[in-house]
């Protein structure tokens, strides 16, 4: 409370680069989740007719294993907000048994199909189904393979020819000859594409290749299809090893085919993580990341499509939590119609540069106009643990925003029983609003081959039996009888009016004589 009254009474004072553009109108946070079972880790899209369908991980205790984590039913759940209303919440993956977190990616395909990339158990999956029925379990296709055993971190792209882009935080084993000292047994970060709604996938190309442990990827596909990613070197959360350092940036301009060469941000002396990524109308790319050992964040940008950056600036105000707090959570940023930078944030206000985070975090939403910050808009307040959030753009001026919250008394309880809880808001701009992009009926990114055949002789179709035992017609057909009495009954008239034109013809005529 002290940091909320000081930023009230001294802004004008502290918001040294901050402007005073940040809108009102966050819609009261409504739970997703509506459950006792734990529920956290979501995503969200918005459909081709504006509605909003949330995934996010969850699952429940085996009744003859209470407590047990290792016999946890492990679940996808969603939900959709259709026309103002919301549906029921429902199943619609079973992942498998053992208390795995269910790490999902969730994109909307121009055909209207939504996919998402999945976690279940250690291996990652695609899945999909038609945005109308992504409510049924039945409707979403066969999980798809998309990586071997030990995947973790999720990110999924799909471009606008309908092409889906993968990328995800894999395990690799070392040689127990030449452990990493490190980082033994840390991840890579890996990337696949699919031109056919996930059947079949490109051969995985490693795009980190380093000692080092990768988390938190994110991707970002341009208005040319350029393809944007970034991720976080250093530490392997799953393999609990490694220590913050840098965060990465790739570009592709072919598809995924080739990539540019690494881009780091951060440095041995100032290292970085929760790395946050998106892209200017023009598709130039811009980040924010907090640093590991100051709380403080900071953003770059680039005016050439991520060749050449801006120098580091600090956002005022804001502090990220303190990564022995936590070291699972994220930053997520969107970009509006009119070019405006949306960051969505778990942290704390400060009310001066020394200030040390020591309450609970808030939901935090601030605005980059191009110039400078806004001052930090409160989404939800401190009395819960706002972690994850997820925030899209929708008709250029909407905002949606997902994440989830734990309560104090089980901050760590996980599958074990916990109070987890998944949290929606929306907020619209003074951005334009924009039609969404039209769709299309998917189809085949390979044309069949044409083989040359013979014309086949059609042989006999053999009539019914039915049809072969009815008796021979005698006569005139009973319809044809029928359609000549009435033929005639319809004539009749005709038949009258020109009767009577001949009659008065005739009778004019022996007058003349």
């Amino acid at each position: 409370m002290r940091r909320l009254l000081a930023l009230v009474l001294f802004a004008p004072l502290l918001l040294v680069g901050v402007s005073a553009h940040a809108q009102a109108g966050w819609s009261t946070p409504f739970e997703v989740s509506d459950t006792a079972r734990f529920s956290w880790f979501p995503d969200l899209v918005a459909g081709s007719d504006g509605a909003i369908h949330i995934f996010w991980a969850s699952g429940n205790s085996d009744p003859t294993h209470p407590g047990d984590g290792t016999k946890a039913i492990d679940l996808l759940r969603y939900r959709v907000l259709r026309d103002g209303v919301w549906l029921p919440t429902n199943d619609i993956l079973f992942t498998g048994v053992g208390g795995y977190t269910v790490r999902n990616s969730t994109v909307l395909g121009r055909d209207s199909r939504i996919h998402v990339l999945v976690r279940m158990q250690t291996q990652l999956y695609t899945i999909s189904a038609n945005e109308i029925d992504a409510w049924s379990a039945r409707a979403w296709s066969t999980p798809e393979p998309v990586s071997p055993p030990g995947g973790y971190y999720t990110a999924l792209g799909i471009d606008s020819r309908n092409t889906l882009h993968a990328l995800w935080s894999q395990a690799m084993v070392d040689d127990p000859q030449k452990p990493r000292k490190e980082c033994a047994n840390c991840s890579d970060l890996f990337y696949r594409s699919s031109r056919d709604g996930g059947k079949t996938w490109s051969t995985p190309q490693n795009l980190s290749q380093t000692d080092d442990g990768e988390n938190r990827p994110q991707i970002v596909i341009d208005g040319r299809d350029h393809l944007h990613a970034v991720w976080d070197q250093g530490v392997d959360w799953y393999a609990g090893g490694g220590v913050p350092k840098y965060g990465v940036y790739r570009r592709s301009d072919d598809g995924g085919s080739s990539w540019t060469a690494v881009v780091r941000f951060g440095s041995p002396e100032e290292p970085i993580q929760q790395i946050a990524l998106t892209t200017s109308p023009e598709g130039n790319p811009f980040v924010v990341y907090r640093s590991a050992k100051t709380d403080r964040l900071f953003y770059q940008w680039s005016n050439d499509e991520g060749t050449n950056w801006t120098s580091p600036v600090e956002i005022p105000i804001v502090r990220g939590r303190n990564l022995n707090d936590n070291n699972l959570d994220r930053y997520s940023l969107a970009t509006d119609s009119a070019g405006k930078v949306h960051l969505l944030m778990s942290g704390f206000i400060a009310s001066s540069a020394s200030d040390t985070a020591s309450e609970n975090p808030w939901l935090l939403h601030l605005v980059w106009n191009g110039q400078a910050w806004s001052v930090p808009q409160v989404v939800m307040g401190n009395e819960l643990y706002p972690e994850w959030p997820r925030i899209i753009v929708y008709g250029g001026n909407q905002l949606h925003a997902v994440w989830f919250t734990r309560h104090k008394e089980d901050l760590f309880g996980s599958d074990k029983g916990a109070h987890y809880q998944v949290w929606y808001s929306t907020l619209t701009t003074d951005a334009p609003a924009v039609a969404p992009p039209p769709t299309f009926t998917s189809v085949p990114t390979t044309v069949p081959t044409v083989l040359a055949t013979s014309t086949p002789t059609p042989s006999p179709t053999p009539l019914p039996a039915s049809i072969l035992a009815a008796p021979t017609t005698d006569g005139p057909p009973r319809w044809e009888q029928q359609g000549v009495v009435m033929m005639a009954m319809a004539l009749l008239p005709t038949f009258g009016v020109l009767g009577l034109i001949i009659g008065g013809i005739i009778a004019v005529r022996r007058r003349h004589r």
